[in-house]
């Protein structure tokens, strides 16, 4: 019995040394939801729904859902302790008329909102370039005709011939360069018109997901509405 009194201490601390500590700290999590999601935990890559018994450390993590054709889902969850926990997530397929309106308030949002990240970024690029470039000319025009207004009225106010050509061609000089900024902001706001039409065309029409991937989706279709007026044909463009 002493023999066994003394051990027991020892027999202790190696049953601590070899069932891990960490083990009474993990949880057991159940993912399910839009099934072949990849699923990203704190950076991670863990497979594709759904996953069962994802074992994570007691405390704060963050779950990414994502799948091609689908709204990317972040949540941030609280893992305590437990033997098990079973989570649901259903992420929203994309649209096409999300993708036109998102196209419609920022020229690229609605490509990119299409899995086109490049060629979305652009559109914003040039529509952010364009839009600063006309700014800048119409700044410049301003001042230039600030320039003209004074070269105007020393010609207005010149008496001999010598004065009345040396103001000419200096009030000519300053009509040019106003005239070549106003054309340059003129050029710039109809360059960022067309980059934010096609970047608009490009989201609807080129738009890979959706209800209706097939040409047709964007169409005119007929409408007919009964009434007490009899019967009104229209057209819907439906995409």
């Amino acid at each position: 019995m002493r023999v066994v009194s003394a051990l027991s201490p020892i027999v202790l601390l190696a049953l601590l040394a070899v069932v891990p500590v960490a083990r009474a700290e993990e949880g057991v999590l159940h993912l399910h939801g839009t099934p072949g999601a990849d699923v990203r935990v704190d950076g991670r890559s863990l497979g594709k729904t759904p996953v069962v018994a994802l074992r994570l450390s007691e405390g704060r993590h963050e779950i990414r859902l994502e799948k091609s054709g689908f709204e990317t889902l972040t949540r941030t969850i609280w893992v305590g302790p437990v033997r098990g926990e079973s989570r649901a997530y259903y992420l929203h397929e994309k649209r096409r008329r999300d993708a036109a309106w998102r196209a419609a308030v920022l020229p690229g949002w609605g490509t990119r909102y299409g899995d086109h990240a490049k060629r979305g970024a652009l559109y914003t690029a040039a529509e952010a370039g364009a839009l600063l470039y006309a700014l800048y000319e119409d700044i410049r025009f301003r001042d230039r005709k600030s320039e003209y207004d004074d070269a105007d009225r020393l010609y207005q106010e010149a008496l001999t011939d010598a004065e009345i050509a040396e103001f000419r061609a200096t009030r000519q000089s300053a009509y040019d360069r106003m005239d070549r900024s106003q054309t340059n902001r003129n050029n710039a706001l109809l360059a960022a018109a067309a980059v934010y039409g096609v970047s608009l065309l490009d989201a609807v029409f080129l738009f890979p997901f959706g209800d209706d991937p097939e040409p047709e989706a964007c169409a005119l279709r007929p409408v007919l509405r009964t009434g007490r007026d009899g019967v009104r044909a229209s057209l819907r463009l439906v995409f």
